[in-house]
């Protein structure tokens, strides 16, 4: 028997290589093994958006093919716009940058917002964790507002972050529409700020999702030392089955019409995206996304944060997000009417 020839096993090894190659998932294993992927957070350390950030650079990497590290950058500023146009524009588009995009990351492109340099319909989303929740308003104790409709008669000092942050749109949609009389305080550069504004007394007002806020601020609500005024949802959370969502209070179809839209991206929540990476790599991230939603680790270290696990994929998400697009145009403009400029 002739023993094969160097050159014959040289050529053999050749074409195993590029068959190998060829089968999905194989180049993108060796892509990512010793790689580190950075997740860009764009909203401040202690805020949901970075929570839920974090848990997912822990367990995500586990089932990207070569177990890269992630590690979460945050670039905070204009309620994630700054870090989207980041991803966007800068970031390498090779599969190694997650953006954590911003709840209203399409609706802040479809009503015009200054200094957006990106295309919200040129990402693609890896998956969702969780909706954006039950954000509600709540008010200290101290003053004379108990119920939603004290916001239509007295003046009250509410904290905001950017400017298509839901803690600057949602009052303002409260005072355009509604006859709300709330002064808002713009600057904040995340809910944990104003939580803090709001134990010095700078702001009588806040936002927080309700899950956050009974979690991290238990003793307030043990204590009454707030008052929770309403819920920005299509729904009551079954914990607060005595507070009416936003859709309950209001008085005409104009008004319902227009908070349906803007809680549109309640849906998309804390979701991941990335701006225009190869197929095979997304095909690899969103397949790791919705294994990591199974992971009953995770599972269990979400149940201890007080961080509700609503998983999406990423193809859902993008569908939520590229159906805001094609909005009745008179919602539109009435949204828009209402981001600050």
């Amino acid at each position: 028997m002739r023993t094969p020839s160097r050159f014959a096993v040289i050529m053999v090894s050749a074409v195993a290589l590029a068959v190998a190659s060829a089968i999905p998932g194989f180049a993108q294993t060796n892509f990512y093994e010793g790689k580190q992927i950075r997740l860009i957070n764009g909203s401040s350390s202690g805020s949901g958006y970075d929570l839920y950030a974090r848990l997912v650079a822990r367990f995500l990497p586990k089932y990207i093919p070569g177990n890269p590290t992630i590690t979460v950058q945050t670039m905070t500023g204009a309620s994630g716009i700054v870090a989207a146009n980041h991803v966007f524009n800068v970031a390498p588009k090779d599969g190694t940058v997650i953006l954590g995009a911003h709840s209203s990351m399409a609706l802040a492109q479809i009503t015009g917002v200054p200094n957006l340099e990106y295309d919200a319909r040129k990402f693609s989303f890896i998956g969702r964790i969780a909706s954006a929740g039950h954000d509600v308003h709540y008010v200290s104790a101290r003053t004379n507002v108990s119920k939603f409709e004290d916001l239509l008669k007295q003046q009250v000092i509410v904290g905001g972050t950017g400017p298509t942050s839901n803690s600057v749109i949602l009052p303002t949609a409260v005072n355009e529409l509604m006859g709300g009389r709330l002064t808002i305080m713009r600057g904040y550069k995340g809910t944990a700020d104003t939580s803090l504004a709001f134990e010095r007394g700078e702001i009588e007002m806040a936002l927080k999702p309700w899950n956050v806020l009974s979690s991290q601020h238990a003793e307030w609500i043990r204590e009454k030392k707030i008052n929770v005024l309403v819920q920005y949802n299509l729904e009551r959370h079954p914990e607060l089955p005595n507070v009416p969502t936003i859709l309950d209070v209001s008085t005409t179809e104009q008004q319902k019409k227009v908070w349906d839209l803007l809680l549109r991206p309640v849906a998309i929540g804390y979701a991941y995206g990335v701006a225009q990476i190869p197929a095979e790599r997304l095909a690899i991230l969103r397949k790791a996304f919705d294994d990591m939603l199974r992971d009953a680790e995770m599972r269990a270290e979400a149940t201890k944060m007080n961080l509700p696990i609503e998983g999406m994929s990423g193809a859902d998400v993008d569908k939520i997000a590229t159906e805001m697009f094609n909005a009745d145009a008179k919602a539109i403009e009435t949204v828009k009417s209402l981001i600050p400029n």
